[in-house]
């Protein structure tokens, strides 16, 4: 057997051998309420809830390392800086509630959300500019207003 063939062998069998390292697929939460008007919610419920909710729809390649790893890092970073299933957790808290919306305007606003690979995997990633524009001026006026509540 030549080298160039040992090393191809020696590639597959790693990569069949990191399979048996597979991360956990997990959605543990009941729905967390989340509210908004029906533009932003179906906008938000295809382009954001594959990695900010407990409801993530998982793709085949999901559970394929070492794709996997990365996938399962970026959901869960995801979840632990917004989370729409715990949306009613957010807004018992004005201050947290204006963080939140704060953040998502800005993230939509700036194009970051969602993130280049998500769109490029997924056409439900892809917002319209209409949907970001809904999804801003709902995040503003969620902002304006768990600022106002704050300050009494």
């Amino acid at each position: 057997m030549n080298r160039r063939t040992r090393g191809w062998l020696v590639g597959f069998a790693t990569v069949v051998a990191i399979q048996a390292l597979r991360m956990p697929v997990r959605n543990e939460r009941a729905p967390g309420g989340f509210a908004a008007p029906t533009t932003v919610q179906s906008a938000v419920r295809a382009a954001c809830f594959q990695c900010h909710s407990e409801h993530a729809r998982w793709p085949w390649y999901a559970q394929i390392a070492p794709v996997s790893w990365f996938i399962h890092a970026q959901v869960g970073e995801a979840r632990k800086r917004l989370n729409f299933t715990a949306w009613k957790d957010y807004l018992y808290d004005p201050g947290t509630a204006a963080r939140k919306f704060g953040a998502i305007d800005q993230m939509v606003r700036s194009g970051a959300m969602p993130p280049w690979y998500f769109r490029a995997l997924s056409a439900r990633g892809r917002l319209t500019p209409a949907q970001r524009a809904a999804i801003e001026s709902w995040a503003i006026e969620g902002r304006a207003d768990a600022l106002k509540a704050e300050s009494h």
